[in-house]
């Protein structure tokens, strides 16, 4: 198609090479009609046709096109297992209550913020075992007998044995190297230490107990978080074979004085350097 405008050096709109403006305008490149096409004005090019099946959105003058949002991301949320606690003492009435003592040559205020606890290594061979309830079933096992048992857990500083010491007596059996603590525990129920309240695995073991009582507040040793043992000893030693929670430590006594409130003694804060 020759120039519209008769200029010899243009190939026309559909020509290639230098093209006059009103022929760099035609449909052909992308532009406008021509103005001769269309009586001089410039007259726009309609848009191109939507797909079958789709409506166009109506074109509202003023109104910007919405903007594509990105797609979000969920996060997958796992919810985390809700933190161990210390159970509370039972109301009054409720089970059994014991009341214990505790000689311990710490200062009121650092058993303030960690009351008793075993000994790490001891933990260690608890877990190992698969939790408590397993290693006093295994003990019972290996030992036969209360009296055999009761000698086992009296050996002093074994560090491997997950037991604390306390004792009936207010005076410890004459303890003068430190405070002594009084340990008060509600909500017990009594059981004679037997297969009873072991896991099943030591149902049918060799096992006599010699009047051996466990005081604990679960149904047996597995699902118990306090377990106290009485030993039957002449000293009258109970043994815990489970932590003491500050909140159980009630009162102490220095070496010379009368037992005083620990709601009084400030927490001993831990150095870290």
């Amino acid at each position: 198609m020759p120039c519209p405008n008769g200029k010899a050096w243009c190939p026309g709109p559909g020509g290639f090479g230098n093209k006059c403006q009103p022929c760099q305008q035609t449909p052909a490149s992308g532009g406008l009609h021509p103005p001769l096409a269309t009586g001089g004005k410039t007259v726009p090019l309609p848009p191109p046709p939507s797909p079958r099946g789709v409506t166009p959105p109506p074109i509202v003058k003023g109104v910007p096109p919405p903007l594509s949002m990105p797609a979000l991301k969920v996060k997958t949320v796992i919810p985390l297992p809700d933190p161990v606690l210390p159970l509370p003492n039972a109301a009054p009435g409720v089970g059994r209550s014991v009341v214990l003592y505790r000689g311990d040559s710490r200062e009121p205020g650092e058993i303030k913020r960690v009351g008793f606890e075993r000994w790490g290594e001891s933990i260690a061979n608890v877990s190992k075992i698969g939790g408590i309830g397993n290693y006093i079933g295994e003990k019972c096992k290996e030992l036969k007998n209360g009296a055999t048992f009761a000698d086992f857990v009296r050996v002093s500083k074994n560090q491997a044995r997950p037991t604390i010491s306390t004792s009936l007596n207010k005076g410890c059996g004459g303890y003068d190297s430190g405070p002594i603590y009084k340990i008060e525990v509600s909500g017990l129920q009594e059981f004679e230490l037997n297969e009873k309240i072991m896991p099943p695995a030591f149902a049918g073991i060799s096992w006599r107990s010699d009047g051996l009582k466990a005081y604990i507040d679960g149904p047996n040793l597995a699902q118990s978080r306090t377990i106290i043992i009485d030993l039957r000893l002449a000293t009258e030693e109970w043994a815990f074979f489970t932590n003491v929670h500050p909140s159980r430590i009630t009162e102490y006594k220095l070496v010379k004085g009368d037992f005083k409130s620990m709601s009084t003694v400030e927490v001993k804060v831990k150095k870290l350097w």
